[in-house]
Order: C-alpha cells, then sequence, then structure tokens
C-alpha cells in the first residue's frame, strides 16, 4: 500500500453519526459497570443496557440469546517462599480456571521446556516460569505476513510491538502439568508492576494450582534460584467456578437489499475493558445508530449487529451465533468486527500510562481482491495510520479472536483488532482508549459497506482467493 491518500470520495451522512464525546461516554457507562467476565452480574447488566441501547434506536428484534458460559472468580491467594530457609510473604494472583490450593508446599524448579523442550526436572516441584511477552518487530508482520500497509511516518521500520502473550500464549501451565508438578507460579511478562493478568481464558478447568506474580517479585524469585539457593513455595489460592448462563444480544435492520451485513464485537471483559471490549461496543453501536438513521431504500443490504457474550469463555458466545445463524451468515454479503481501539501503553517507574500513540491495527481481510481494494481505500482516506492489512491465516489456520469462526463459516470477513500489551492487564482503562480513533473507524467502516453495495455474497466469495486454494487442495487429495 502507499503512503499517500486514496481517491475515496467518502459518502458518509455526517448528521446522523455519533459524536466522539457520546461514544466515550458509551464507554464510560459500559465501564462503569464493573468487572465484566461471563456470568458476572456486570455483564448481565450490560446485556440489558445493550437492549434498551438498541431498542431506542428502532432496530428490529432486538433479543437475547442465552448461552452456556463459565463463570470463575478468584478468591485471593497467598505465596509464601522460603530461600536459604528465610521466609517471605508475596502478592499474587490465581491463575483464572486453575485448582484452588489449600495448602501445597514443594520446593521450586525452574521451567524451561520453551528452551530445552525437557520438563521432567519439575516433577513433584513448584514450577516457576517467566511468561516473558512476545517482542516481533512490526516490520517483519509487514514484509511478511500482510499483504498491504499504511505507515505514512514510517513507524513500522523501528517499532517493536509487544503482544499481550507469551510465547506459550494460553497453555502457559501444560508443561508443568504434564511433567508432574505440584504447583506452578507465573512470573508475568510485562514491563509494568501487576500480577493480576488474566490468562488463561480458554474456560479449560485444570486440576493444578496456579498463581500468577509481578515483573518485579519474579525478578527477585530468579535470581534466588539463579544464586543456587535451596528455594520453598507455599501456594494457597481461592477460587470458584461454575456453570452460569449470558447472553448474545442480536438486533436485526432491514436494508434495500436480501442480503446483510454482519457487525460484532463481544461485550464481555476480563476486567473492567474499556479497550477489551468497551471500544468495540461503541463501535458497533456507532454503527447501529448511524445505519438507523438511514432510509431503508439507502441502505444497500440488511444489517445484523450482533454483541456477543462468553468471549473470555472459549468464545462461547459467537460459537453458539455460528451454529444458530448459519442460514442468515450464508445470506451475508460481509462480516465485520470491531474490537480494541488501543493506546500503545508506555511505563513510569514501574506504572502503566497511555501514550499518544495508537497501537497498530490489524485488519484481518479474506483474500478478495475487491474487498482488500476497499479496505485499503477507507485506512488511507480516513487516515487510519499504523494498519496492517492481514490474510485470515497470516498468524494462525484461523484469524485470532471471533474471526476464528465467522471465517470458516464461509463469510467474507474484516476484523479490526489490536494486541496492546494490556489487554488482559486490570490496567485496561478508560484513559487506554484512543479516542481519536472512534470517529475515523465508524467512518471507514460505513465507506466500506457503501463500496461494496454493487457486489453481492456469492460474487465476492467466489473470488476469495484462499477458499479457491483450498478447493485446489480438495482436488489433489487421492480419493478412496
Amino acid at each position: 500500500m502507499t503512503n499517500t491518500r486514496a481517491t475515496l470520495r467518502s459518502r458518509c451522512d455526517e448528521t446522523a453519526l455519533p459524536t466522539t464525546g457520546e461514544m466515550m461516554e458509551w464507554i464510560r457507562s459500559v465501564v462503569s459497570r464493573g468487572v465484566r467476565r461471563p456470568g458476572f452480574e456486570a455483564d448481565a447488566d450490560t446485556e440489558q443496557w445493550l437492549v434498551r441501547e438498541l431498542r431506542a434506536l428502532g432496530l428490529d428484534d432486538v433479543h437475547l440469546e442465552p448461552i452456556d458460559v463459565v463463570r470463575w472468580e478468584e478468591g485471593g491467594g497467598e505465596l509464601e517462599l522460603w530461600i536459604d530457609g528465610e521466609a517471605s510473604q508475596w502478592s499474587c494472583f490465581p491463575l483464572p480456571f486453575s485448582a484452588p490450593a489449600d495448602d501445597i508446599r514443594a520446593e521450586v524448579a525452574l521451567d524451561t521446556f520453551d528452551e530445552t523442550g525437557d520438563a521432567s526436572a519439575l516433577e513433584g516441584k513448584i514450577a516457576v516460569y517467566a511468561n516473558r511477552h512476545l517482542t516481533p518487530a512490526t516490520a517483519l508482520f509487514r514484509d511478511h505476513l500482510a499483504t498491504r500497509s499504511y505507515d505514512p511516518e514510517g513507524n513500522f521500520d523501528r517499532l517493536v510491538h509487544t503482544q499481550p502473550f507469551g510465547p506459550r500464549i494460553q497453555a502457559v501451565m501444560e508443561p508443568a502439568m504434564q511433567a508432574g508438578a505440584r504447583g506452578f507460579i507465573g512470573i508475568v511478562g510485562q514491563s509494568w508492576e501487576s500480577e493480576q493478568y488474566y490468562v488463561p481464558y480458554d474456560a479449560i478447568s485444570r486440576d493444578f494450582p496456579g498463581v500468577w506474580i509481578s515483573p518485579a517479585a519474579g525478578q527477585q524469585l530468579l535470581a534466588a534460584i539463579e544464586s543456587g539457593a535451596r528455594v520453598e513455595a507455599r501456594i494457597r489460592s481461592r477460587s470458584e467456578q461454575r456453570r452460569a448462563v449470558s447472553h448474545n444480544v442480536i438486533a436485526l435492520l432491514p436494508g434495500a437489499s436480501d442480503e446483510w451485513v454482519i457487525v460484532g464485537t463481544h461485550h464481555d471483559a476480563p476486567w473492567l475493558g474499556a479497550v477489551e471490549d468497551g471500544s468495540g461496543i461503541a463501535l458497533v453501536l456507532a454503527q447501529a445508530r448511524y445505519w438507523s438513521r438511514i432510509p431503508r431504500s439507502e441502505r444497500p443490504f440488511g444489517f445484523l449487529f450482533l454483541f456477543n457474550g462468553g468471549h473470555m469463555s472459549d468464545g462461547a458466545g459467537i460459537r453458539h451465533f455460528v451454529q444458530s445463524q448459519q442460514p442468515r451468515i450464508d445470506q451475508s454479503v460481509l462480516a465485520v468486527h470491531l474490537e480494541h481501539v488501543a493506546r500503545e501503553p508506555r511505563v513510569e517507574n514501574g506504572v502503566l500510562r497511555p501514550s499518544d500513540q495508537v497501537t497498530p491495527r490489524w485488519w484481518f481481510t479474506s483474500r478478495i481482491a475487491p474487498l482488500e481494494d476497499a479496505v485499503e481505500q477507507v485506512i488511507q482516506h480516513h487516515d487510519l495510520r499504523r494498519s496492517l492489512i492481514l490474510p485470515p491465516k497470516a498468524l494462525f489456520e484461523n484469524p485470532p479472536t471471533d474471526g476464528a469462526f465467522l471465517y470458516p463459516a464461509g463469510v467474507p470477513i474484516v476484523q479490526l483488532l489490536a494486541a496492546p500489551e494490556y489487554l488482559f492487564d486490570i490496567g485496561d482503562t478508560l484513559e487506554m482508549v484512543h479516542e481519536d480513533s472512534l470517529l475515523p473507524i465508524t467512518r471507514a467502516v460505513i465507506d466500506l459497506v457503501m463500496t461494496l453495495s454493487g457486489w453481492d455474497g456469492k460474487s465476492l466469495r467466489a473470488l476469495d482467493r484462499d477458499r479457491g486454494e483450498e478447493r485446489e487442495q480438495e482436488r489433489e487429495q487421492p480419493r478412496e
């Protein structure tokens, strides 16, 4: 992608748009409800608030669809260490979906499985693992993964984009579990002081206790281990997990065509979730607000607005949506998924602060040339800097987050998300939202839809290069 603005004539009706202040007020309203984990009261309150907002816009068939989720809540933790016999108390946070621990005491051993491929030394010990966050150079994404990029300031040549995960993603405890360790102490891999890190969030119940400790505490522990001191640990942790019911919030808005555009995000979060995903809620509400004010004859497609639940419970809501809505998915020309309008973090004296820069934006886009061209045009026209257009399979077999379920269902996708390092940390607060991006992204999505108004879903799907490759691979498979 060239670093000049595309010659797109925006077709937004500015009078139908919300203001940036209104969008921030939506995010503020969501955040004020409290921690929105699946099954939590604050998340249920958010569902009801969304229903009221959507009905006030005059949308059709606004309703809740129940989904089964796993509700996990921490009850505190205690970590006691003995370094050469000298005892000390350490702050800790129970790993989500790990087992409570009444009193587990053992010698510690360093988990070096990532480097050595051998975890046998962890048997009978409490494993200590440094979950160092991934730090890929953005230029590598641009040069080797992206199909196009927009970076007029040349930031990508020097930018290192620290991810919110370590190399094991969510399977942080698995090598220790499989080696027969007695427990797990994970060192959070970020550069500010916090042990409140909500990973894993896959809703897989592990009969194995684990706790997170902060980076500074982790450095002390690693130094003691590396000095050759004998280190023992005692873990006590309390948590509760149980089955619960959450809901997808769905609303319809018919258009001039009998085909649909799905515009979605998720409404739950690990903490207060201003960026993850209060910002996504605001982006989808802005689309609902806009299109509800446009005459039906001028809406090129019908719109299905989706706020799915259970994202932090292994994607329970989007899984249910794909299973229950396949007929409408088959009638869809596009699925737009919107998440994470995020500032890059900066750290001052071990404290997380917002910066003035936006976290790089990832636009996972189906390999359909007219769609990629349209995404490129709207990114340039609305000056959405630090943008990478990525194929759906750029990082994994399917795109990350909810696109992992929409893309295999066959619908063309444009999935916007970012991966700020604080995404699963308690520091995801209102000040981390890059509010100046809210309206430009909203305008870009509107223009994207209008640019596709001459297309139908069948024609677009026929141009999907990934699907063509899959069909070719199927032809090449030997037949029984």
